[in-house]
């Protein structure tokens, strides 16, 4: 008789590495690409404490405690985010970051689409930008 719950572990094993090398061209491409965008997820819950968003959010449900590695590849193995490191790329190290960021944003973009308070935001923006320029234009008189 055991006392407890049995142990299973998560982490790399959930999605099964097999499943994640279908959305990358080699183990260390795949690596690259997740480490990357659990970079902007890591990112993104330190901007949250500070008040400042500029980094897309985990785009799948997560628990508190998970890690920002397993959150991307969940996200890498349900489609939501790709990116592919090509012969190009490795003498660019920022190409890959461009790609997923690109594909963050379209992504992003989705999501503010479907929400009705995207377009406040946006409006807020532009109005914000043109006082802005009407300061500008005032000091040069």
């Amino acid at each position: 008789m055991t006392l407890g719950t049995s142990p299973q572990p998560e982490g790399l094993t959930k999605p099964p590495l097999h499943e994640l090398m279908n959305h990358a061209d080699s183990k260390y491409a795949l690596l690259i690409f997740g480490a990357k965008r659990a970079k902007q997820i890591n990112d993104y819950f330190l901007q949250i404490k500070q008040g400042m968003l500029k980094d897309v959010g985990p785009l799948v449900p997560y628990v508190n405690n998970e890690q920002p590695l397993s959150i991307a590849f969940r996200e890498i193995n349900e489609g939501l985010i790709e990116g592919k490191l090509g012969s190009e790329d490795n003498t660019d190290s920022h190409a890959g970051s461009k790609v997923i960021n690109d594909s963050i944003s379209l992504s992003a973009q989705d999501l503010v689409d479907s929400d009705d308070g995207g377009d406040d935001i946006d409006e807020e923006e532009e109005e914000a930008e043109e006082e802005e320029g009407e300061g500008e234009e005032d000091i040069d008189e």
